[in-house]
């Protein structure tokens, strides 16, 4: 085989190759991730509101408010995001907590 013709060879190769990737790509993008289904007797919002009361009047971040509800539901598939809505549930349509220097404290702890 000439060098030509090898060189051609390797081009339809490296080609075929990115094609892969492309519908790689394009699989991820059109599939979106699973979604895991809550047990039916949690609630983000609820555990959120019980961590921030007991955490009193010195309050409590929203990563450690994550971190309480991985630990007391490890089999929950819970992220930043769900936690971050919550948050803004209760402080602006509840008003049942407040944040203040990153810290979330509920209203009667106030």
């Amino acid at each position: 085989m000439d060098a030509t013709t090898q060189k051609k060879f390797d081009e339809v190769a490296s080609l075929i190759k990115q094609k892969e990737e492309i519908e790689e790509r394009i699989k991820n993008i059109l599939n979106p991730e699973p979604r895991v289904a809550l047990p039916d007797d949690f609630s983000i919002k609820d555990n959120v509101l019980t961590i921030i009361q007991d955490s009193g009047s010195d309050g409590i971040s929203k990563r450690k408010i994550l971190d309480e509800i991985r630990l007391k539901h490890p089999k929950v598939k819970i992220n930043a995001t769900q936690v971050g809505s919550s948050l803004a549930y209760l402080k602006q349509g509840k008003k049942q907590i407040t944040l203040d220097k990153g810290k979330y404290t509920a209203l009667n702890a106030v």
